[in-house]
């Protein structure tokens, strides 16, 4: 199993946050981390608490490192870890101080927690007779001693086949992308009827106040599609459903139920990065709703990728939504013909392209 795990108020473990990273955790090997050097386990941690302020009776965010002096040192040591590295780098300075980060790792490091969790997890996919998204809290005290309170509990859909799918070869001047080790969800082979592309850099020198147009044109084109029995592929900029525009397309899972696919698209010129929140309502919207997801990197994952393949192609953007001509030249919308999306889960690759 996996856990998806914050600390703090749960609430940063199922929303997309920006600029801030929850502990992802697999259960087979709860202590181990995907980052090799502190640096890197500071730089993807969790950076912001939720909390309740008794005094003003409400739900407030506040930055970690702001209340590390309320917090007592053995709640420090259960949530955080020190980087030292950092903390040498400002004593070189004559500027030390403690430098701590959130990564939840005494807590895993806890085979009581890790088992129990385990255990839980098994114990309800056997009842249910299908694997289960639970939300959970665990509260801890000095001593180590937790308790953990099931708070939800609903069979996790893991539709599509899980057959292998046979990759096609296709010319390169075919090939809109060619992905290794990229993408979510079970093998698949579909027909794409309609692209939808926005422009990574236009998007970010649209102004930040008016980034959210952008997600109205996507819910426009969203809505236009529905109910025409057409398969549609998203390819944004930076991560999908952020509340952080500067981040991504600040869509609502509502604004793209109608697409068969995201991908969502690395490109350093605007500094976007890929980021699918495991574990969070979007990620499980996803999931539920069938629609397979990429992740277009700019490292030896993207094999191939060709964004202009689509530019004979008439753009219908300007049809669909003729009362925003300010993002005419950021969205393109086109309808190429013989274009299919294939993923096999077991090999990894993912291809898209014109099918001979």
């Amino acid at each position: 199993g996996m856990l998806r795990l914050v600390a703090g108020l749960g609430t940063r473990a199922v929303d997309r946050t920006e600029n801030d990273y929850p502990r992802l955790v697999n259960l087979d090997m709860p202590a181990a981390s995907a980052h090799n050097t502190p640096a890197q386990k500071h730089r993807f941690a969790q950076r912001y608490l939720d909390l309740l302020d008794t005094g003003k009776n409400q739900v407030c965010t506040i930055e970690a490192d702001k209340i590390l002096e309320q917090l007592p040192l053995w709640y420090k040591k259960a949530v955080m870890e020190r980087d030292y590295e950092a903390e040498d780098a400002l004593n070189r300075m004559n500027r030390y101080r403690q430098v701590w980060f959130i990564t939840c790792q005494k807590l895993l490091e806890n085979e009581s927690f890790t088992g129990l969790m385990q255990k839980l997890l098994k114990t309800l996919e056997q009842v249910y007779g299908n694997p289960v998204d639970i939300e959970y809290t665990v509260n801890v005290d000095e001593t180590g001693e937790f308790v953990v309170n099931l708070l939800q509990c609903r069979p996790l859909y893991t539709g599509g086949t899980k057959e292998k799918i046979q990759i096609p070869q296709i010319p390169p001047e075919k090939v809109f992308f060619q992905l290794k080790a990229s993408s979510m969800g079970n093998s698949v082979r579909k027909k794409i009827h309609v692209v939808v592309q926005i422009d990574p850099v236009k998007y970010y020198e649209y102004p930040h106040a008016k980034k959210h147009q952008a997600a109205e044109a996507v819910r426009r084109i969203n809505d236009y599609y529905r109910g025409q029995g057409k398969e549609l592929l998203l390819m944004t900029p930076g991560r999908i459903g952020t509340s952080s525009p500067e981040l991504g397309l600040p869509v609502r899972f509502a604004d793209i139920g109608a697409f068969s696919g995201i991908c969502e698209v690395s490109d350093s010129r605007a500094g976007y990065m890929p980021e699918l929140s495991y574990g969070s309502h979007m990620f499980q919207d996803l999931v539920e709703a069938d629609i397979f997801y990429n992740a277009v990197w700019e490292d030896d994952r993207r094999i191939l990728y060709q964004p202009e393949l689509f530019e004979k192609e008439k753009n219908l953007f300007p049809d669909i939504c003729p009362s925003m001509p300010e993002l005419f030249s950021m969205f393109r919308v086109t309808e190429p013909e013989g274009l299919v999306y294939w993923n096999d889960m077991f090999s990894q690759d993912t291809l898209c392209g014109f099918e001979l």
